[in-house]
């Protein structure tokens, strides 16, 4: 079980305002921002299949793991960082998915270089929302992966 962090940059001076509705309402910023992010926190359970070709000796090992993750949404916001260093959050809904569903790859050797993919199965913005959106990342463990 797990915590995940995700940030979405936002460019163009748009930012997103919380609704009720099934919309995803933005509105223009009238001056300029160094920053501006939608932030979201998931609660997750993995379920991964693993083969690794040498248990015995996982120093020298090929590991290789699939599976997936089930998130449930904790809290997510919005967070403004101005020009002047001023900073503003705004905790609201603003349509994220309550679920999030990913679809996890990695493979490594040994104890320390590792690579692992991610492709998320739900999107981003729930009811149709548009943009739909659809997380992926790839990305480096070092030191990671270890099961033993």
């Amino acid at each position: 079980l797990g915590i995940d962090y995700y940030n979405y940059r936002f460019r163009n001076q748009q930012a997103l305002t919380s609704t009720d509705g099934d919309d995803l309402a933005t509105r223009q910023f009238d001056e300029s921002y160094d920053k501006y992010k939608l932030a979201t926190q998931y609660a997750f359970a993995p379920v991964e299949l693993r083969y690794e070709t040498n248990p015995e000796d996982p120093g020298s090992s090929f590991k290789l793991s699939a599976g997936g993750k089930f998130g449930y949404l904790i809290r997510s916001h919005t967070k403004l960082k101005r020009d002047n260093g001023n900073k503003a959050k705004d905790f609201g809904n603003f349509n994220v998915n309550p679920v999030r569903l990913d679809a996890v790859a990695r493979i490594g050797y040994g104890r320390f270089l590792n690579f692992y993919a991610t492709y998320g199965l739900t999107s981003v913005f729930e009811n149709q929302v548009q943009p739909d959106l659809t997380p992926v990342s790839i990305g480096v463990n070092i030191f990671g992966f270890n099961w033993d």
